[in-house]
C-alpha cells in the first residue's frame, strides 16, 4: 500500500480503505450467512448432494476414509497450549516494545519485529514437542520430520513472495533500475483505456492468475506482481487508487478459494472427510456467482467512483 498508492504512509490505513470496496470477500460472507439461515437454497452439485443427505444417502465412504487415516487421541489442548504460548508471547513482546515505553519509564527489549515473531514461534514449538511427546501422540522422531516438512512449505512460501515483490518492483521502478512497466502502461494506456473497466478488468485478470497460482503463498505473489501494474494505471485512467487495490484483493482471494491446488481448499476438503474434487467441483458454483456479483460492483464502481 505504502509502495504503490501515493499518499498512503500508514500501510495498515490503506488496507483498512480498500475494505468497503472489497466485494468479493463481502459477497461470499454475505452468501454464507443466507446459505446457513436457509434464506437461499443450495443449487448446482451440492444441491444433489443435500438431497441425498436428506433421503439418508451415503455422500462419502466414512469407514474407508477413516480407515486409511492414522488416528491419534489428542485434545483441544493439544491444538490450544502451543498456539495460546506463541500469541500471548508476541503480544506481551509487542507491548513491551511498542506500547509500554509510551506509558511507562521501561526500557524497550532490544529485538525487533522479526525476532519477536521468532522467539513466540520457537517457544510454541517447544511446548508442543514437550506435550506431544509426554503424551506419546508423536515420537521424537514423527515430530522433528513434521517440523521439517512445515519449514519447507515456510521457506517455499517465503521465496514466492520475494520473487513476486522483487517482479513488482522491477515493474514499476523505470530504468536502468527497473522496468518502467508500470509507467509505460500509464503513458501507453492512460488515454485509451476506459477507467472505469481497469478495476473489473484487474479482477478478472488476478482471479485467473491466482486460480493458476493455486496456494495462499500464490495468492500473495499475485498481489505483489499486480499491485505495482493496477495501481498506476488506475491513477491514469482517473479511477480509484483504492477500488483498485481492492480489486487486486479479491482477485487473488477468489483463485486461492477455489484452485484446485490451492492449499487452504486441501484443508477445507479433508477437514469436510470430502474427496477433494468432489469439494472443488461442489463450491465452485458459488464462488462464481459471488466472482460474478463481486465484477458487477467492481464494473459499476469504476464508473461511479
Amino acid at each position: 500500500m505504502v509502495d504503490n498508492i501515493p499518499g498512503v504512509n500508514d500501510p495498515i490505513k490503506g488496507l483498512v480503505a480498500t475494505i468497503p470496496f472489497n466485494f468479493y470477500c463481502i459477497v461470499i460472507l454475505v452468501m454464507v450467512f443466507l446459505f446457513a439461515n436457509n434464506k437461499i437454497k443450495d443449487y448446482g452439485p451440492m444441491k444433489d448432494a443435500e438431497e441425498r443427505a436428506k433421503k439418508g444417502g451415503d455422500l462419502v465412504n466414512l469407514e474407508e476414509t477413516i480407515a486409511t487415516l492414522d488416528i491419534r487421541k489428542g485434545t483441544v489442548s493439544d491444538m490450544i497450549y502451543p498456539l495460546a504460548v506463541s500469541v500471548i508471547m508476541l503480544v506481551v513482546l509487542g507491548l513491551w516494545n511498542y506500547t509500554v515505553p509510551n506509558f511507562l519509564d521501561v526500557e524497550k527489549i532490544p529485538l525487533g519485529g522479526h525476532q519477536m515473531l521468532i522467539i513466540s514461534f520457537s517457544l510454541g514449538l517447544i511446548v508442543a514437542f514437550v506435550k506431544y511427546t509426554l503424551s506419546k501422540l508423536m515420537t521424537v522422531k514423527e515430530f522433528l520430520d513434521e517440523a521439517l516438512e512445515g519449514t519447507k512449505t515456510a521457506i517455499v512460501g517465503g521465496m514466492i513472495i520475494i520473487l513476486a515483490v522483487t517482479l513488482g518492483d522491477l515493474m514499476r521502478a523505470g530504468a536502468p533500475e527497473g522496468l518502467g512497466t508500470a509507467r509505460y502502461l500509464q503513458a501507453v494506456a492512460g488515454d485509451i483505456i476506459p477507467g472505469g473497466i481497469v478495476p473489473v478488468a484487474v479482477f478478472i485478470f488476478g482471479a485467473v492468475m491466482s486460480f493458476a497460482m493455486g496456494t495462499s503463498w500464490g495468492t500473495w505473489g499475485t498481489w505483489g506482481i499486480l499491485m505495482p501494474i493496477a495501481i498506476p494505471l488506475a491513477i491514469a485512467t482517473g479511477v480509484s487508487p483504492y477500488l483498485t487495490a481492492a480489486a487486486v484483493l479479491s482477485g487473488g482471494t477468489f483463485g486461492d478459494h477455489c484452485s484446485p491446488i490451492s492449499d487452504t481448499t486441501i484443508m477445507s476438503s479433508i477437514g469436510a472427510g470430502c474427496t477433494h474434487i468432489k469439494h472443488v467441483s461442489k463450491q465452485l458454483p458459488y464462488a462464481l456467482t459471488a466472482g460474478g456479483i463481486a465484477a458487477t460492483l467492481f464494473l459499476v464502481a469504476g464508473f461511479v467512483l
